[in-house]
């Protein structure tokens, strides 16, 4: 597999999960892929990270901010 640049993977899992919505025929499903789709798209774009989304799902994915303290 060629290496792909993580923006540019997270931006083709953004298409992909539009594709998905376009395809799909139940509500629910249109609007979970459009939802993964925007997400996918912050992630690419830069404006958050994975862990900021996983933790926005889940609390117990919140990563605790860097205090400067090396530990």
């Amino acid at each position: 597999m060629p290496h792909q640049e993580p923006n540019e993977y997270y931006q083709a899992r953004a298409e992909n999960e539009r594709a998905s919505a376009a395809r799909a025929t139940d509500p629910l499903a249109v609007q979970l892929h459009l939802e993964l789709a925007e997400q996918y798209a912050k992630v690419a774009s830069g404006e958050e990270t994975v862990a900021q989304l996983l933790s926005l799902r889940d609390p117990q994915y919140i990563i605790p901010e860097d205090d400067g303290g090396g530990t």
